[in-house]
Formats: C-alpha cells, sequence, structure tokens
C-alpha cells in the first residue's frame, strides 16, 4: 500500500507591521496562489508519496517566492 501526501500552509503577508492584501502580490494559478480570499495565500508544493520530497519542493517553492520579494 502506498500513501500520497500534499500541503497547501497558508501565508498572511505584512509590511512595515502591518497586514496587506496578498492579491497584489500573488497569482491564482501559480506556485504561490491565492486561497480564495484577496487577503490569505498559499504555498502550492505539489504531492509525493515521500514526506522529504514535498518538504524538498516546499523548501525550492519558498527559496523561488523569497527570490521575488
Amino acid at each position: 500500500m502506498s500513501f500520497t501526501i500534499g500541503c497547501d500552509p497558508e501565508l498572511l503577508c505584512r509590511r512595515e507591521g502591518r497586514y496587506v492584501p496578498v492579491y497584489h502580490y500573488f497569482k491564482q494559478n501559480s506556485s504561490f496562489g491565492l486561497d480564495g480570499s484577496e487577503n490569505i495565500a498559499e504555498l502550492r508544493s505539489g504531492f509525493s508519496e515521500s514526506p522529504l520530497y514535498l518538504t524538498a519542493k516546499i523548501k525550492i517553492v519558498l527559496e523561488y517566492g523569497y527570490s521575488k520579494a
């Protein structure tokens, strides 16, 4: 038997200590996307049968997002 796991951590953005609407910064269909609200983004790392591979994918997406900030 195998299992496929996935996750979509949610993000709130702040600038100078104040929350800002994320729709200014994230697209609907990208690795950082909107989560049905203009104030919440989500990280879309996909899914995997390996927890280690999924964690590595999350790290890649986070590093990409950080490079664009």
